[in-house]
């Protein structure tokens, strides 16, 4: 941006915190979606080192799209 089309700083620091607020919101998303699934391949009689195989092979991770 140039110097006379410049956001306010209040409002530059309110869009900085909604998007880390944003960016958090999206890996408590993913860590309960990757407990959840480890759950579920527990509860089928896997073993912790087969499920963690598993998931390294198909991890359950899904992109953002920002």
């Amino acid at each position: 941006m140039t110097t006379t089309n410049e956001l306010p700083k209040h409002v530059q620091r309110a869009l900085n915190t909604i998007a880390h607020a944003r960016a958090l919101l999206h890996e408590v998303s993913q860590r309960d979606r990757l407990r959840r699934e480890i759950d579920d391949l527990l509860s089928r009689g896997m073993s912790h080192a087969d499920a963690l195989e598993h998931l390294r092979a198909n991890p359950p991770i899904v992109n953002p799209n920002y």
